[in-house]
């Protein structure tokens, strides 16, 4: 199975820094990353869950590997259901906190990430999607494709998968339904 990684972390305290930063350092240390991707890593996940903390008091967080052709990628989700972000420009600038953290907030995200997507409003909340490589970037095809596995709320595993391949002619992707959930 794709093991306990599919599971949403609730972000509802200050604890749940540590408890994210610690599954995205223990997931790609597994994987055999380097260590400074890894303190990358650690920075992007204290930045954004302290940002679900102060601007929406809670929210969910799911961090995943999955196989590409030219090596793995992890992606991080951070979702929350808070006001929004009204001045997207304004947030990405270097040393704009209104807490106390140290302001590096979503320039450094993005900076450190090999894919960003932010989405934001006022009915929705904010979701914040990264995805690292391990060591270079991977080249771009100019398709942008990533997929998350989840497991069952019930369930610890996953019985999902898919795989991406890449080539300049096409992408191809592989999804199996393991389990019977529906």
């Amino acid at each position: 199975g794709c093991g306990p990684m599919n599971q949403w972390i609730d972000v509802a305290d200050q604890s749940a820094i540590a408890v994210v930063r610690r599954a995205a350092q223990s997931l790609a240390a597994k994987h055999g990353w380097p260590r400074l991707r890894i303190d990358e890593l650690a920075i992007v996940a204290t930045e954004a869950t302290t940002n679900i903390l102060r601007y929406a008091g809670k929210g969910r967080v799911l961090i995943d590997m999955f196989p590409k052709a030219g090596g793995e990628q992890m992606v991080m989700v951070f979702t929350d259901r808070g006001p929004g972000i009204s001045d997207m420009d304004h947030m990405f600038q270097d040393g704009v906190s209104s807490g106390a953290s140290a302001g590096l907030g979503l320039g450094a995200i993005r900076r450190l990430s090999d894919a960003f997507d932010i989405f934001s409003g006022p009915e929705v909340g904010t979701t914040i999607a990264c995805t690292f490589a391990k060591d270079t970037p991977l080249p771009d095809y100019g398709i942008e494709a990533v997929g998350l596995r989840v497991s069952h709320p019930n369930e610890r595993d996953c019985g999902d998968d898919f795989i991406l391949r890449q080539t300049p002619e096409a992408t191809d992707v592989l999804l199996c339904d393991g389990l019977g959930h529906g």
